[in-house]
């Protein structure tokens, strides 16, 4: 399980946000949080992402900005 991490944890605004984020990203139905997980926080290409994942390009793609959304609006339902 990767885990979203801000860097500099030395406040407690930093350390709540990345609390705020990984329970985002543990409510996202897996097939978004994947796409999330590798495209924003690993660095991984879309192409990259669709070669490991055994998926279309279109695919990711498509996944890639329903997960933003799904991402955006649980978010704004923690904040």
């Amino acid at each position: 399980m990767y885990e979203f991490e801000i860097a500099d944890h030395d406040t407690q605004e930093r350390r709540e946000a990345s609390e705020i984020v990984n329970k985002a990203l543990m409510d996202m139905d897996p097939k978004f949080r994947i796409i999330v997980t590798m495209r924003m926080l690993q660095g991984y290409s879309t192409k990259e992402t669709a070669e490991i994942l055994d998926l279309p390009l279109g695919t990711v793609l498509s996944r890639l900005s329903r997960a933003q959304e799904q991402l955006r609006g649980i978010l704004n339902k923690l904040s």
